[in-house]
């Protein structure tokens, strides 16, 4: 089945199409393949994006592929679950705001405002922090999450295909 001129994510909807036709997808240990990563959190951010966008536009296929239901197990509790992390991270402050009003919650508050204090000095302070072990993982789990809800607002709202480009 030929993919479409649009699609961007062709690693995820050939075997989505391949399983579709009844094919097997198997998983070969002697297979090899290179990815180069962007050099900064910008140009990840940047791929991020573009990977989010086109998640979403693939989405599409997956839903009206006929797979069997293990394999539409899997891609829901790990690919999807993976790209609606940032909803649920931004319902989860949302929803702990609203509850500030329990004690109990004030420790949850104190989490995460912890983490997303965190992450704000990793982005002020990521060349300083650089040379500290660790310091700037709050930064990039909360860079990449938002990266992947910048794609979800992005292909939701227009009509631009998301493009591959070098970021790095």
């Amino acid at each position: 089945m030929p993919l479409s001129a649009d699609t961007v994510l062709d690693d995820f909807v050939t075997p989505v199409n391949a399983r579709t036709k009844g094919y097997r997808v198997l998983y070969d240990p002697e297979a090899v393949a290179h990815d180069f990563a962007p050099s900064s959190v910008k140009g990840e951010f940047a791929r991020r994006v573009r990977i989010a966008m086109g998640s979403f536009h693939s989405l599409g296929t997956f839903l009206k592929a006929d797979l069997p239901a293990f394999t539409r197990f899997a891609f829901l509790s790990h690919k999807l679950m993976r790209w609606i992390v940032p909803q649920l991270l931004l319902l989860m402050v949302i929803s702990n705001a609203f509850l500030l009003n329990r004690r109990f919650y004030w420790v949850f508050f104190a989490v995460q405002s912890a983490f997303y204090l965190w992450a704000v000095a990793g982005f002020l302070f990521q060349k300083s922090m650089k040379r500290i072990r660790f310091a700037l993982v709050g930064y990039f789990l909360l860079a990449m999450n938002l990266a992947f809800l910048v794609g979800l607002v992005r292909y939701l709202t227009t009509k631009k295909e998301a493009m591959w480009q070098r970021v790095s």
